[in-house]
């Protein structure tokens, strides 16, 4: 069996699966590295390969007796394709092994074929056992999901800028023959090996909190280009520029209607995050994008984590300004946390783009919010109504703070009592 090993999960959270293609470091010319890169490519188009994959993320995809995949793994900087299949309610593991020179796979050394997929067809068509102790067989392909994208489907613009792993280019997305749609893609940066694979990892984890949601307010997903290097995620454009970027805007500044459709909007996006249970962990107006008709898009999910609670914030990046007392006190992470932030975010909206606490020394803002002295407060032009709401969700006992389902309740009763203006 291999012995390759899953990155342990964050203590008290449910990781979500990494189930995308992972690009891998450039191969050495003429090294084993780069033979395995070029019979990956005899692969790339079978459904049931899932390119790079831990165990544990294997696992998740093994449900019924026969079930199978082919993924990818690194032990000490090699490649190697691993089978992974569920036999006898047992999840098993093989390394699909090479002869001395390169030329054939194997999995018994009964049948080697000179591609993997060969390989497989012979295992699987033949009912042939992929090892002669557990006697597993290869019967249900576990087709890898819909999000992968190839290349030859973006047409690449210009750069729109840089974040930590890489750069952002805008784009057009080819849906079909006669589709195509702006998107926004982020690229991992080219020289992978500058990157640990934690960090590679963390790039994919944006794509993969976000495959699972759906919500006008929500920046969606269209996939991932991961066959080769450097990994592209696409996501949708929103070309009103980030949230901040907006309300900070003086050439059509917004109105009051405006910031408190924002407002709303960035609470709606956030209701559908909890209910899902996913803890966002990074919400603030730079992290809300704004499209062409000003509706607000939660975006940067790089953070975030899926789960209730989380007693592990060991971030070297953690941005301390947006976090409650309970996070800096305990190193607790929940969605009431996600609640305080979109406190300080509604501060951000109403003092068009003002940074929370601004001239006071990061220690004193940390002490200040710990002992409960310190907290944004609302702009003087700030109806009542959301000033409310923004002090009650900058409550300081966090399991006393609503819930963002109780705080977009609030919105709609003071939408009927016309405290509020809807556009």
């Amino acid at each position: 069996m291999s012995s390759d090993q899953s990155s342990g999960p964050v203590i008290g959270v449910i990781e979500p699966p990494v189930n995308v293609t992972l690009a891998v470091q450039k191969p050495i010319p003429g090294s084993v590295q780069d033979s395995l890169k070029a019979y990956e490519k005899d692969i790339q188009d079978e459904l049931y390969y899932h390119g790079f994959m831990t165990r544990a993320e294997a696992d998740t995809f093994l449900k019924k007796n026969g079930q199978f995949l082919v993924r990818r793994i690194e032990e000490c900087d090699q490649f190697h394709f691993v089978v992974s299949v569920l036999w006898n309610n047992e999840k098993l593991h093989y390394k699909i092994k090479r002869t001395p020179r390169k030329n054939y796979f194997y999995l018994n050394k009964k049948k080697p074929k000179t591609t993997v997929p060969s390989l497989i067809r012979y295992h699987r068509y033949d009912q042939a056992p992929i090892n002669e102790t557990s006697k597993a067989i290869l019967q249900h392909p576990v087709q890898r999901n819909h999000y992968a994208i190839y290349r030859e489907q973006i047409i690449m613009g210009e750069k729109l800028g840089h974040g930590e792993f890489g750069e952002v280019f805008a784009g057009r997305l080819r849906l079909g023959f006669f589709r195509k749609v702006n998107v926004a893609v982020k690229t991992m940066k080219s020289d992978n090996k500058s990157l640990s694979m934690d960090e590679r990892i963390q790039f994919l984890r944006e794509a993969n909190i976000m495959m699972q949601l759906k919500h006008k307010n929500v920046i969606r997903l269209y996939g991932v280009c991961a066959y080769e290097d450097p990994i592209w995620i696409v996501l949708e454009a929103a070309k009103g520029g980030s949230l901040l970027s907006r309300v900070k805007k003086e050439e059509n500044p917004p109105t009051v209607r405006l910031l408190e459709k924002f407002s709303r909007e960035v609470c709606e996006g956030m209701a559908y995050l909890e209910k899902y249970k996913i803890i966002h962990c990074d919400l603030a107006a730079r992290n809300c994008l704004v499209n062409e008709e000003d509706v607000v898009k939660i975006a940067d999910f790089g953070l975030s984590i899926k789960g209730i609670l989380s007693k592990n914030v060991a971030h070297a990046k953690v941005p301390f300004k947006w976090y409650g007392p309970e996070v800096l006190i305990n190193a607790i992470l929940s969605a009431s946390n996600d609640v305080w932030s979109y406190g300080v975010t509604l501060f951000e909206i109403w003092s068009r783009g003002d940074e929370p606490y601004t001239g006071i020394p990061s220690i004193q803002i940390i002490a200040g919010v710990r002992e409960g002295t310190l907290r944004p407060q609302p702009s003087n032009d700030m109806p009542n109504s959301v000033a409310q709401i923004m002090e009650q969700a900058l409550t300081f006992d966090y399991k006393k703070r609503p819930t963002f389902s109780e705080l977009r309740s609030r919105f709609y009763e003071n939408k009927k009592k016309k405290h509020f203006l809807f556009l």
